[in-house]
């Protein structure tokens, strides 16, 4: 006895997934086994699929913007640490005697 076909849509999820992460046997086996297990869930439990991607987009973005601001902090402290000898580089320009160009 043959089993049923599997939808379309699982077809297609399970092949993208395992293109795009399947570079072994077991890579691939396990992308078709997320694909299953995401399509079921929302198949099922539409509701708790949801309430998990929408707290999947919260931590995403709460990270992203932790990360976000860490990076600007390390640029802030990079330019702190530079604006002092920037300072002293104009303040030794002004007062160096301006050059006199030769005349042509």
């Amino acid at each position: 006895m043959r089993p049923a076909p599997r939808p379309i849509k699982q077809r297609r999820l399970e092949r993208f997934l395992e293109k795009r992460f399947g570079a072994s046997i077991a890579d691939r086996a396990a992308a078709a086994a997320v694909a299953h297990i995401i399509l079921r869930l929302v198949r099922k439990h539409p509701w708790i699929a949801a309430d998990l991607v929408i707290a999947g987009l919260g931590r995403g973005g709460s990270v992203g913007l932790r990360e976000i601001a860490k990076d600007l902090r390390a640029k802030l402290h990079e330019r702190r640490a530079i604006e002092p000898m920037l300072l002293e580089a104009r303040e030794q320009r002004a007062t160096d005697a301006p050059r006199e160009h030769p005349a042509r």
